[in-house]
């Protein structure tokens, strides 16, 4: 349960065999699942641990490396 509502596992059939890659596969998955409904990617996974926003310009206007926000993150809790 999230956020009061019942989730319901989303059933993935992958072909392994498949030149298509895994990432797509799911992502197709995922669209056909949630067609009818409004959804945007905002964003991407990248091997960087760095979350960099963009403006609607383009611009990259926040870029902090996670380990500093996680370390923002927590400074509050520390005393508790």
């Amino acid at each position: 349960m999230i956020g009061g509502r019942v989730t319901t596992p989303l059933a993935v059939e992958i072909d392994r065999s498949s030149p298509v890659p895994l990432y797509f596969q799911v992502a197709q998955a995922f669209e056909k699942a949630m067609a009818g409904t409004v959804i945007a990617q905002v964003g991407e996974v990248t091997a960087k641990p760095i979350l960099a926003v963009a403006g609607i310009a383009g611009a990259v206007v926040v870029k902090s490396e996670l380990s500093q926000l996680k370390a923002a993150w927590q400074a509050p809790l520390k005393d508790l």
